[in-house]
């Protein structure tokens, strides 16, 4: 299951919880590294977060009003990163099948992702 997601490098990897594994081995891979399914999960997941931070935003304006201009700047940095991130998405999606997939395959051997596993 994908549990995380962060940019480092310039490139998206997201934290993979691998099924049959401890949470000792789960690893943070690049988007270039996932399958397909893999990416279909990373992007259910980077909508639930996008839906999670809305809320917040949301609940944050109810209980503080909209005059705080820093969370204004706050949301709309947010937002300029997970562009970023669906770019970054976009072009390891494209570029995928060209790059060398490192640690994961070791990873794959010993164990399968869990995908739609939560827990």
């Amino acid at each position: 299951a994908v549990i995380g997601r962060r940019i480092r490098r310039n490139r998206v990897e997201y934290l993979i919880r691998w099924k049959g594994c401890s949470e000792e081995d789960n690893t943070w891979e690049p988007a270039s590294n996932l399958c397909d399914s893999a990416m279909e999960e990373a992007a259910r997941y980077n909508k639930a977060e996008k839906l999670k931070a809305k809320k917040r935003a949301e609940d944050e304006r109810k209980l503080f009003g909209d005059s705080s201009s820093e969370k204004e700047k706050a949301t709309l940095e947010t937002s300029n990163e997970e562009k970023k991130g669906n770019t970054a998405i976009e072009k390891a999606n494209v570029s995928k099948k060209n790059d060398v997939i490192d640690n994961s395959i070791k990873n794959a051997a010993k164990c399968d992702i869990a995908i739609g596993d939560d827990g």
